[in-house]
């Protein structure tokens, strides 16, 4: 009994360091991007409550991946960065009717400089996506999942970040034949540095009213030392209640707090898709998240994160503070479907 327990803690350990992808990159090393900042010509009058799950009515997400499904395979900002690109075909196409799925095992197998299992940056995806030279595969763009179906492996053969590969590599021949027929391509990205504080939030939730949803890096405690109405003594005493909190709290309303800790937090990002304001929250509300555990984790796949949980919280220059968004031409690719709303 001693030895299973042993053995299921080890196993929780490993799966939060595969959590903690994100090394610090910092702005100096990244100017050499050709990316460009987002300029915002408008600032709109923010409502209290956005969210494109359920923009006029409709559905502009899609659902949510389990990037643990075969392994521990560090690619949340992977997971994160193809399900904003996702969404955002949705909303160009101006069509909720269907869900596009794109392959993230290409970014992991044919775009090697994108990230691996050992770690991953949403920065560094979309710039190699839309490299048409080597480092992007020699074209601009993403193929659908059903042309390379993810196995959690990438083209070492790594499945954790902190175990050596003892796999089959997955290499970038393994995609479709016909791959090129579902290359979706990417017309531009962006990001600009915005910290989730009072002064600055607005700007974060008109970046996803203006761009769609947005890739945000967030860091959450071992040990949270704030209790609230999701919270209680149980998940504060366990290691990485964050990802507990979401196997076992199910409820739309319910959020994850946004709480300052003694011990070390853990990195992870995530597709950011709307907010909710309510003054009751310590905060003043909480961002509305698509994850990358799988549909039965949170409500179908989906958290709440309160404000303030966004970026790091030490002040330091890294990626992590930045926000990044996609552009899609509609024009560029023809998905099977004949009308649009």
């Amino acid at each position: 009994m001693k030895i299973h327990i042993m053995l299921r803690f080890i196993l929780i350990i490993g799966l939060y360091l595969s959590l903690s992808f994100f090394t610090p990159i910092t702005v100096e090393s990244y100017k050499t991007s050709s990316a460009k900042a987002s300029n915002f010509v408008s600032f709109k009058e923010l409502p209290e409550y956005f969210s494109w799950k359920d923009h006029e009515g409709q559905d502009w997400t899609t659902p949510a991946k389990d990037q643990f499904e075969f392994s521990l395979c560090g690619v949340c900002a992977i997971f994160a960065g193809i399900g904003i690109i996702e969404s955002v075909i949705k909303i160009k196409e101006n069509y909720t009717g269907f869900n596009p799925d794109l392959s993230e095992q290409y970014i992991l197998s044919c775009l090697p400089n994108a990230g691996n299992c050992k770690g991953s940056c949403d920065f560094i995806m979309y710039e190699c996506i839309i490299n048409t030279g080597p480092e992007g595969n020699n074209c601009n763009g993403v193929v659908i999942e059903s042309c390379f179906p993810y196995v959690g492996r990438d083209a070492e053969g790594y499945s954790n970040r902190f175990i050596e590969s003892n796999l089959d590599p997955v290499p970038c021949s393994n995609k479709s034949d016909d791959w090129e027929n579902y290359l979706v391509p990417l017309k531009t990205w962006g990001y600009m540095k915005i910290n989730d504080t009072d002064d600055e939030r607005d700007l974060i939730k008109q970046l996803i009213m203006d761009k769609g949803p947005i890739v945000s890096f967030f860091s959450y405690p071992m040990f949270p030392l704030k209790w609230n109405n999701n919270l209680g003594f149980f998940f504060n005493i366990i290691p990485f209640s964050f990802f507990y909190w979401g196997k076992m709290i199910h409820n739309q309303s319910s959020y994850f707090p946004a709480s300052k800790t003694i011990f070390p937090n853990f990195g992870h990002a995530i597709a950011v898709v709307g907010w909710k304001d309510n003054s009751s929250i310590d905060n003043g509300g909480y961002w509305i998240c698509k994850n990358s555990f799988g549909a039965d984790w949170g409500y179908n796949g989906f958290v709440n994160l309160e404000y303030g949980i966004l970026g790091h919280k030490d002040g330091t220059d890294y990626m992590s503070n930045y926000k990044s968004w996609v552009d899609y031409d509609p024009d560029s690719y023809k998905w099977p479907f004949e009308s649009k709303l």
